[in-house]
């Protein structure tokens, strides 16, 4: 381990979190901590439960930090649900992830993968070259490499990873498969991820009724955040668990970046909404994790926090963030994946995650 990393660590766990609960470095989840006096303190993170699979976690997790000392530091701080993907730095994120992990309670943590199975890539289907038993066998390895990366015998959440279209999780072969992992306990629950096309997909995931959570991109920018808000309420209303991504909204309002978008009020928004679980930032900082930390216990937007999220509208800046609304790609006469391709864009130039632009356009 670096020792800058760890450094950073003790200086984060002595003053950034000591600061901002005021209590424990290794809280025990949803439980509240012995004094010195014997009387028992609630702490004050803010709990919402991923619907009925009775998971209960704070409103803060964290997403595909490649930095296994920030992984520790938000685990002492009381994040206990990681977000990662078999495609992740090729596998490397899994294997970090367990790495770093596997000396905590096992009964502490709520692992969550995700994996694309063998599919088209025009279509989003499985190929038609490609048998049921040959499609099968490629989504069980899959799986049981992402086990043995992460040191585990099962995992808390599998995600059908980057769902472009209803048709892919409604699939015959894609559900039966995951419903026998779940159903041989090597998941305990499963769900749907998807970067775009919010709207069909959240319902259709609702819908197929054998979804326990969905994975879905929400932020303050969406130009279609007030029916995304809805078809939310419409998962949680019959029971799915929802978990929130590209919640940061392309992180600067100006392509020069000189105006950063005020990260823990982009949390806050989209925590205003009570059918929305937790959220899954990553973390590239100390900075970025004591900021996100600070709202798990205070998730209500200041007066100053509301007027940053209209910074770009009052000075006409679009920036970085692209809506994946897909409209651009239907007007493009060669049918280009434009929407992937500003994704990509905005990963490297926006978060500074040359990886994860080119994992992007891999998937494509």
């Amino acid at each position: 381990m670096a020792k800058k990393h760890e450094n950073n660590r003790r200086r984060f766990l002595k003053s950034g979190i000591a600061g901002i609960t005021g209590a424990t470095l290794l809280p025990k989840i949803a439980l509240g901590v012995k004094t010195a006096a014997g009387t028992e303190k609630k702490n004050k993170r803010v709990y919402r439960t991923l619907g009925r699979t009775g998971i209960k976690v704070p409103v803060i997790s964290i997403g595909a930090t490649m930095n296994d000392s920030i992984i520790l530091a938000a685990y002492d701080a009381g994040v206990r649900h990681f977000d990662t993907a078999n495609r992740y730095g090729a596998g490397r994120h899994e294997t970090m992830l367990g790495k770093t992990l596997k000396s905590k309670d096992r009964d502490s943590l709520i692992i969550a993968t995700k994996i694309i199975p063998l599919l088209d890539n025009i279509s989003g289907m499985p190929p038609k070259d490609v048998s049921p038993a040959d499609f099968k066998k490629d989504f069980l390895k899959k799986m049981s490499d992402s086990l043995k990366r992460l040191q585990t015998d099962y995992v808390d959440i599998l995600y059908l990873h980057a769902a472009e279209t209803p048709a892919t999780l409604q699939h015959p072969h894609i559900q039966e498969i995951m419903q026998e992992l779940k159903a041989k306990k090597i998941c305990r629950h499963i769900g749907v991820s998807f970067h775009h096309n919010e709207l069909p997909l959240i319902r259709a995931t609702t819908d197929a009724k054998i979804y326990d959570l969905l994975l879905t991109s929400y932020n303050f920018r969406q130009p279609h955040r007030e029916k995304v808000t809805a078809e939310l309420a419409y998962a949680a209303g019959k029971g799915l668990g929802t978990v929130g991504m590209k919640v940061m909204a392309g992180v600067y309002w100006d392509k020069e970046k000189r105006h950063p978008i005020n990260p823990k009020a982009s949390l806050k928004w989209c925590l205003k909404d009570p059918n929305m679980h937790t959220l899954i930032p990553r973390v590239s900082s100390f900075e970025e994790l004591e900021q996100n930390v600070s709202v798990m216990e205070d998730i209500q937007l200041s007066k100053q926090e509301q007027q940053d999220l209209l910074f770009g509208k009052k000075n006409q800046l679009s920036g970085l963030y692209c809506a994946q609304c897909g409209k651009c790609k239907k007007q493009c006469r060669y049918n280009l994946e434009i929407p992937t391709a500003m994704r990509s864009y905005m990963y490297a130039y926006a978060y500074s995650r040359p990886m994860s632009a080119r994992e992007t356009m891999e998937t494509k």
